[in-house]
């Protein structure tokens, strides 16, 4: 963020200014967060940026889909985020859905040898998983940063 934000002072920007109001010169107020503070980055730029809910810049994860202990960029304790594993119910439905529906569909219209299909079905299936795994679990944490700021 600071590289952006060193890009826009070039351009004639107050670098203070902008860590308060943001790169578009929203207040916090205007934003529905406190004044006077930095703003925070939103659901969506936090989920699938997978970066902390705090400052935006420290990754969420180490590894696939281990959460880091803190944020290395503004120490943010994150071990108290314990989003268990309820989300794995939905990701199994839904991606099951879309697995099952999607090798109906490719099977009606182009029919390929079984070995196509147990080539492509379980890689996709895995790949859509961890990506599904990660965004999710990103997306309850920072919603429990949002919804508990003091116990994270």
């Amino acid at each position: 963020m600071d590289h952006v934000l060193d890009w826009l002072c070039q351009a004639g920007k107050n670098k203070a200014e902008l860590q308060t109001t943001g790169v578009w010169g929203l207040t916090a107020s205007a934003a529905g967060q406190s004044p006077g503070l930095p703003l925070t980055p939103s659901l969506a730029s936090a989920t699938f940026s997978c970066r902390c809910p705090s400052c935006g810049e420290g990754a969420l994860f180490h590894g696939v889909i281990e959460l880091n202990a803190a944020c290395a960029v503004c120490g943010l304790d994150l071990s108290d985020s314990d989003v268990g594993d309820g989300f794995v119910v939905p990701i199994l439905i839904v991606l099951g859905a879309i697995i099952v529906t999607a090798a109906f569909i490719v099977d009606s219209r182009f029919a390929p040898p079984l070995w196509v299909h147990a080539l492509i079905w379980p890689v996709l299936t895995i790949v859509l998983a961890v990506l599904m795994t990660r965004w999710i679990k990103a997306f309850l944490v920072v919603q429990h940063f949002r919804v508990l700021p003091g116990q994270s």
